[in-house]
């Protein structure tokens, strides 16, 4: 939860630095992303010290719209496909699908997803074969709840895996071949 707020903090961060930005808007709405970023970063900086006094993990549910935390998360990562040469697509549907969440842990949720998907899918400089580049954010409302599937190019879990997914800080062994592949 603290890895992925860094990383798009050093993204925005590089972007102004280098001088990448090509108006005053652009530069604003860097600045803004960073500022957005350190917020999230505290919170999960202090979520983690009340986990760990505790031993347990809080919940703070709210009523707020899934659409809405999705999106975030889901934009908050644009610039990041970017300049991997990968596309970041948000489907949704199904409406505003409000409910009582966590939007904190939401927000872990979405970004583990997609930092999980960012480094295991195939971009345009892989020179692999297929057809798409990128992760597609699919947030569908069934049955009054709330669906996200996270879908992305890269090798898959084998089936013998999928159990093993779930235990904390579990990482599969087809890692190294992905990561090569990528650079």
């Amino acid at each position: 939860s603290i890895k992925s707020p860094v990383a798009r903090l050093r993204l925005n961060a590089d972007t102004l630095i280098e001088g990448r930005v090509a108006s005053i808007e652009e530069e604003m709405e860097g600045l803004e992303n960073i500022n957005q970023e350190c917020i999230r970063l505290e919170q999960a900086i202090r979520n983690s010290m009340i986990s760990l006094a505790k031993g347990k993990q809080m919940l703070q549910f709210e009523t707020c719209s899934l659409s809405e935390l999705v999106g975030d998360a889901v934009s908050a990562w644009e610039k990041v496909f970017k300049k991997a040469d990968l596309e970041l697509l948000l489907d949704h549907k199904g409406g505003t699908l409000l409910g009582r969440f966590d939007p904190t842990l939401i927000r872990v949720m979405m970004d583990n997803l997609i930092d999980n998907a960012l480094h295991f899918s195939r971009s345009k400089k892989s020179g692999l074969p297929h057809s798409y580049e990128g992760v597609n954010v699919r947030l569908r409302g069934e049955n009054g709840k709330g669906i996200i599937i996270v879908d992305d190019t890269g090798i898959g879990i084998p089936p013998t895996m999928r159990s093993k997914i779930f235990k904390r800080f579990y990482r599969g062994r087809d890692i190294a071949l992905t990561n090569s592949a990528r650079s």
